[in-house]
C-alpha cells in the first residue's frame, strides 16, 4: 500500500540508481523526497527532501547527487551534495517550462566522467541537452532540437501504407498529420508532403491512402473525406457525397469550417488519425468503415463498410453496407487479389484472451487481454458482427438503418470479445479469425492506433505489440513465421533462422540463450505500431525508436532457375 513512512512509498515512485558504496537511492514524488535504502538488504537508511523527483543519478567521481523533478513550474534538474547531510548546490537548471507534454523528460548521469556529464531528453519530442557540472554550475549544450521547433511532433511513423503499383511507402511523421513522407524503395529516397487539409491536433489529424489511379485519399474527423494529387495539392471530387438531413447530423458554422472545399461527406469515427480507409487494388474502389452519424460526444461510435468510386460516389446505402456491423476499435479494411475482405477487430476464438507465450510469463492480466484483436477475413460477400445494443454494451449506435440482409449462404461462428472480460459474440461471413494483433481494444482514446497489411499473396502481416513482434499469416489464417523482439538500433542477433520446436514456426535465431528474457533478437523493435509490406521488404513503424525498420523477406528453402 503506497504511505510516506520508512517502509512505504507514495503510489508512483520514480528512477533509481545505486551510489557505487552499496546504497540505492529511489525518487518518491508524491511524497517530495528521495529514499536511501540498502542494496543487499532493502532496508531504509535516510531521505532528502526535494521538489517531485523523477530521475536520479549518482556521480561516483565526487558523490553529488543529481535529481530531475517535475513540478508545476516545469522540469528542474538540482545537484544535491550527498544524501548523509543533503544540501542543494547551486541554482538548479530549467529543462522545460510548464505546458503540454513540457515535462515528459528523462536523465541519466554519467558516474565515472570527471566533471560530471547529465544526459537529458527533454520534452518527450527528441530534444537531448548535455549538461557539465562545472563546481555547481551547469553547463548546458543543446545537441538536438525538440521536433516542435522543427514544426514536426512526437507522432512518427504512423499510418503506414503503401502503393501497389510504384513500391511507395506512405507514413505520418508528425505535426498533428500536416507531415507525411513518402519513400520510395527504388530510388531509396524520402520526400516530404505538407497537407494543410490533414493537420489538427485534439482529435482532427487525418489518414492517407494511395490508389491505384495515381492520387491520393485523405478522410479527416469529423467528415471530411479528401482528393489530392502526388504533391498534396487538393483536387475537388467529381461527384461528391452529400449529406443527408435523415442523418441527423448538425452542421453548423464550425462543422463547415471543418469540411475542405471540394471535399466530400463521410462521418468519421476516430479522430487524431483514423484507421478506416482502404483501397481494392483490383478495381481501384475505396471502402470506408463508417458509423452512421458522426456525432456520438464521449462514447462509442460502432461502424459499417461502405463502397466508394474514386468519383467520391458511394455506391452503398445505409441500409445496405457490405459489413454491416464492427465496434468502435475496428481497422482496416484491406483486400486480396480475390477481393476478400481483412479487418483488424476485437473479436477472438472462443476462450482466447492473449497469446500463450505473454500469458506463460505474465499470467491472466486484464490489461494484457484488452489489448488484444484478432484479424477477421470475410468474404466479398460482407458479414456482420453481432454485438448487440443496450444497456451492458459498450458499442455505440447501431451502425445502419433497417435489419441487416446477409447473404443466406453465410455462416455464423461463435467467438468471444473482450470488455473488461470475455463476453460471447456470434460473427456472420467470417471466414476464419486469427488473434494476435495488438492494439485494438476499447481504449479511452484509440486514435494513435495500430496498421496491418495484405500483400498480393493473402498473407497478412500485423504487429505484436506487447510481445515485440510482426506476425504472418497465409490467406487460409494459418501462422507462417513471428519475427522481432525488444530491442533498440543497436541489437543485432544472428541471421540464421531456426524451427521453433514447440510450435513448428521459422523464428529468427537468438543470439544469446533462447530460453532467457534478455536474449538479443536478429530484428528489434520497442514499439511496432504498424506494417506495410512489398514484395521484398517488410517495413515497421518503430515508433519508440523513432525510425521506419526495413526487414527484408526471405525464405528458409529458395530455389532458383534460370530465365531464358
Amino acid at each position: 500500500m503506497p504511505g510516506n513512512d520508512q517502509t512505504h512509498l507514495g503510489a508512483m515512485p520514480g528512477g533509481m540508481t545505486g551510489d557505487g558504496t552499496g546504497n540505492l537511492l529511489i525518487c518518491d514524488p508524491d511524497n517530495n523526497r528521495v529514499v536511501v535504502v540498502g542494496e543487499t538488504d532493502g532496508k531504509y537508511k535516510a531521505e532528502f527532501k526535494t521538489d517531485a523527483p523523477r530521475w536520479v543519478g549518482v556521480s561516483t567521481v565526487s558523490g553529488a547527487i543529481y535529481v530531475s523533478s517535475d513540478t508545476k513550474a516545469g522540469a528542474k534538474l538540482v545537484r544535491v551534495n550527498g544524501w548523509k547531510d543533503a544540501k542543494q548546490v547551486g541554482e538548479g537548471l530549467e529543462i522545460a517550462r510548464s505546458g503540454w507534454r513540457s515535462m515528459a523528460h528523462s536523465m541519466a548521469v554519467d558516474a565515472t566522467a570527471s566533471p560530471a556529464v547529465i544526459w537529458i531528453s527533454a520534452g518527450g519530442e527528441g530534444q537531448l541537452i548535455r549538461v557539465t557540472d562545472q563546481d555547481g554550475k551547469f553547463e548546458r549544450q543543446e545537441l538536438s532540437k525538440g521536433l516542435r521547433a522543427a514544426g514536426m511532433t512526437e507522432e512518427c511513423y504512423l499510418g503506414l501504407v503503401v502503393d501497389r503499383q510504384t513500391r511507395e511507402l506512405y507514413y505520418r511523421n508528425g505535426n498533428f498529420g500536416g507531415i507525411w513522407e513518402r519513400y520510395s524503395e527504388a530510388s531509396d529516397k524520402v520526400e516530404q508532403l505538407d497537407i494543410p487539409q490533414l493537420k489538427g491536433g485534439g482529435g482532427t489529424g487525418g489518414e492517407l491512402a494511395p490508389a491505384p489511379n495515381g492520387l491520393l485519399y485523405g478522410l479527416r474527423w469529423p467528415h471530411a473525406f479528401m482528393q489530392f494529387d502526388r504533391t498534396g495539392k487538393p483536387v475537388p471530387f467529381a461527384e461528391p457525397r452529400k449529406m443527408l438531413l435523415e442523418e441527423g447530423v448538425s452542421y453548423n458554422d464550425r462543422d463547415r469550417a471543418m469540411q475542405p472545399p471540394g471535399s466530400a461527406y463521410i462521418p468519421v469515427a476516430m479522430g487524431e488519425l483514423p484507421h478506416t480507409l482502404g483501397v481494392r487494388w483490383g478495381d481501384g474502389h475505396l471502402f470506408v468503415l463508417e458509423p452512421y452519424i458522426f456525432a456520438n460526444p464521449g462514447g462509442r461510435t460502432s461502424k459499417a463498410m461502405h463502397e466508394y468510386l474514386p468519383s467520391g460516389k458511394r455506391l452503398t446505402a445505409v441500409g445496405q453496407p457490405i459489413i454491416w456491423w464492427l465496434s468502435d476499435a475496428a481497422v482496416g479494411p484491406k483486400f486480396d487479389a480475390a477481393g476478400n475482405i481483412y479487418v483488424a477487430e476485437v473479436v477472438r476464438p472462443k476462450g482466447w484472451d492473449m497469446p500463450p507465450e505473454l500469458k506463460a510469463r505474465i499470467g491472466a492480466n486484464g490489461v494484457a487481454a484488452s489489448t488484444y484483436g484478432s484479424i477477421v477475413k470475410f468474404s466479398p460477400k460482407g458479414g456482420m458482427v453481432h454485438f448487440g445494443s443496450g444497456p451492458g454494451y459498450d458499442h455505440g449506435p447501431v451502425p445502419f438503418v433497417g435489419e441487416p440482409q446477409l447473404d443466406p449462404t453465410l455462416k455464423t461462428i461463435d467467438a468471444d470479445y473482450y470488455n473488461n472480460s470475455l463476453k460471447p459474440v456470434q460473427v456472420t461471413g467470417a471466414e476464419w479469425i486469427h488473434p494476435g494483433i495488438g492494439h485494438i481494444g476499447f481504449y479511452g482514446c484509440n486514435c494513435e492506433n495500430t496498421t496491418f497489411d495484405v500483400d498480393e499473396f493473402g498473407r497478412t502481416f500485423f504487429p505484436d505489440f506487447c510481445l515485440f513482434q510482426i506476425r504472418v499469416i497465409d490467406t487460409a489464417g494459418n501462422s507462417i513465421i513471428n519475427f522481432g523482439g525488444y530491442g533498440n538500433p543497436e541489437n543485432c542477433g544472428s541471421d540464421s533462422p531456426v524451427k521453433d520446436p514447440k510450435t513448428g514456426l521459422i523464428r529468427p535465431r537468438l543470439a544469446k540463450d533462447p530460453k532467457s528474457p534478455f536474449a538479443e533478437p536478429e530484428i528489434a523493435m520497442a514499439w511496432p505500431a504498424g506494417v506495410v509490406v512489398t514484395d521484398k521488404y517488410a517495413y515497421i513503424g518503430d515508433t519508440i525508436n523513432r525510425r521506419l525498420l526495413r526487414a527484408k523477406l526471405v525464405y528458409a528453402a529458395e530455389e532458383t532457375c534460370e530465365a531464358k
